[in-house]
């Protein structure tokens, strides 16, 4: 399966331009950073997920939505919303008591409750994502794979925020 990195380029540029001063663009992050967060997880993030932190990205914030950054002490905004401690069972605010859904799942991001996930479970270089709208739910929570990938999910928390402007 060909990765169009391309792609998810053409979609922060054009976010940027059109709303640079309302989306938090963070500065990417260096390959030793994404290694050792894989380590953390005990799994390689997918090639359009690499990339997109060590190219683009280390994370967005778009009004209350955001794709979750890499731990930087550099960078201000990943102290405490970020990527290691998410994925995290111990430090996690997302599945409490559920450690062993951080075996199949990472989470990326979140909208208010409702968080972004992707699986550990297939090796797609740009894999759909999942949403959870009930993680610390006392009765079970439900994934559910949305016919999205990174850059849909992106253009759908852009649309979301601005839809009514």
């Amino acid at each position: 399966m060909m990765v169009n990195f391309t792609s998810i380029k053409k979609i922060l540029e054009r976010a940027n331009l059109e709303y640079g001063g309302d989306i938090t663009f963070l500065s990417p992050i260096h390959e030793d950073s994404l290694k050792s967060f894989e380590k953390g997880i005990n799994w390689d993030l997918p090639d359009m997920f690499r990339d997109f932190y060590t190219n683009e990205t280390n994370g967005l914030i778009i009004g209350n939505r955001r794709i979750y950054s890499l731990y930087d002490k550099e960078q201000k905004k990943t102290y405490v919303e970020n990527l290691d401690r998410m994925n995290d069972p111990e430090k996690s605010p997302w599945f409490k008591g559920r450690p062993h859904i951080f075996n199949d799942y990472v989470i990326i991001g979140a909208d208010s409750e409702t968080i972004f996930c992707i699986s550990k479970k297939y090796g797609i270089p740009n894999p759909l994502i999942y949403i959870c709208r009930n993680p610390n739910s006392k009765h079970g929570v439900d994934l559910d794979c949305l016919d999205l990938d990174l850059g849909g999910l992106i253009e759908t928390m852009i649309r979301l925020e601005y839809e009514s402007d």
